[in-house]
């Protein structure tokens, strides 16, 4: 019988979850901690490994296979956010702060806008193997061509063959991330909308390497969702039809089960700027000073290429409000339509002006019942359907 795993984990500060997941017998992935990493707006944790770099033999790492799951969770108008909660999972050493110009760059793919945003990302981390390298000076675990290239060549150079960071300790198993991006109005609530995107984001169904997706709610705004797997197997991540918070939750169960050591990515780290491999040689210290510099200044200019967000977005009439309000006598005007009778949309139902298609239309003026307003361009299209006989649902 294979043994089974059973945690309770509250970690990220973010949720609880509990697994059930068979414990593989396999060697530890002792090879995948010997790679430099490169920041990358595509994975969840925002670096991607880069070159192989350590010639590390079994007796240089220690391995510990501590099946986990946890949960890495951001939530705001901004990506700053989610840059300084990866900075968090991955424990960079000094908290340089690199992360950010990638944060912004991963919303940008999902949802490409300039305008106020509420931003939600979620990553399911489920970890199976801890690695840690025993030898202090990984410069020496290097090849010969290696290091000759980190001592002597321009740091532009360097960054490019051999990415921003290495790891002395880093958890591996598979990732499932769940991110979505929608524009606000100017009279929104931030937070209101965050929960009702949140609420809805799993109700029709996990769809994994699917692409961007898109859902539009009773006013017209549009939320942009991507869901992605690294790691495991993807096909494990399906779930037909609606899928509550249980069902979410048995699914990543058995996605994790498909987590072995040939489909494992990087799920948590500590990591150090590539420049430090060269502490304690001192005859590099020139050169370890300027590819410090260099990075740093990278990094900072990245950041501040992050244009502001500016403008909201406007609803339009709220469809579910429509045939709901009777008007059989219209203020006179100059527009024959405006004496016909109808269903129409009030004003209430249109938070932000009266607007249908994201264009604006014509309030009118409705004697009824002492009298109130409706949005006009709306209510032409509902005296034109009165008069086909369709019906919209």
């Amino acid at each position: 019988m294979v043994p089974l795993f059973f945690s309770n984990v509250l970690a990220c500060g973010v949720s609880l979850m509990l697994l059930a997941v068979p414990l593989a017998s396999a060697d530890a992935p002792v090879d995948k901690i010997s790679w430099s990493f490169a920041l990358n707006p595509d994975m969840p944790l925002l670096v991607r490994p880069s070159k192989k770099l350590f010639n590390l033999l079994p007796g240089d790492v220690d391995s510990t296979d501590s099946p986990m799951g946890t949960y890495l969770t951001s939530s705001s108008s901004n990506s700053e956010d989610y840059a300084l909660k990866v900075t968090e999972a991955v424990s960079v050493e000094g908290s340089y702060g690199a992360f950010s110009a990638k944060a912004h760059e991963s919303f940008q793919h999902v949802h490409k806008t300039s305008k106020h945003t509420v931003k939600r990302i979620r990553v399911f981390q489920y970890k199976k193997w801890h690695l840690s390298i025993q030898s202090h000076d990984l410069f020496s675990k290097m090849g010969k061509e290696d290091q000759d290239f980190l001592a002597t060549s321009d740091p532009s150079a360097i960054r490019k063959e051999f990415g921003d960071f290495f790891a002395r300790q880093a958890d591996y198993g598979g990732m499932f991330k769940s991110q979505y991006s929608r524009e606000t109005s100017a009279n929104e609530d931030a937070n209101t909308v965050e929960a009702e995107v949140s609420a809805s984001q799993f109700s029709t169904g996990i769809s994994v390497h699917a692409g961007v997706q898109t859902k539009q709610d009773n006013y017209g705004m549009t939320t942009y969702f991507e869901m992605s797997c690294f790691g495991g197997d993807p096909t494990a991540l399906v779930s037909n039809g609606s899928c509550d918070a249980n069902c979410v939750s048995e699914v990543q169960s058995n996605w994790a089960n498909t987590v072995s050591d040939d489909n494992l990515v990087e799920t948590g780290a500590v990591l150090y700027g590539i420049w430090q491999l060269l502490d304690g040689h001192p005859k590099h210290l020139d050169q370890q000073t300027k590819l410090k510099d260099y990075l740093l200044n990278a990094w900072a200019t990245e950041n501040q290429s992050i244009p502001p967000e500016s403008g909201y977005a406007t609803r339009d009439c709220d469809l579910n409000g429509r045939w709901k309000t009777w008007c059989d006598d219209f203020a006179v005007g100059s527009r024959r339509r405006r004496n016909q009778p109808g269903w129409y949309e009030t004003l209430p139902q249109c938070p932000d002006g009266c607007r249908e298609g994201g264009q604006s239309t014509d309030p009118l003026w409705c004697n009824d019942n002492g009298g109130f307003w409706a949005c006009g361009g709306v209510a032409e299209a509902h005296d034109a359907a009165n008069v086909s006989g369709e019906v919209f649902l």
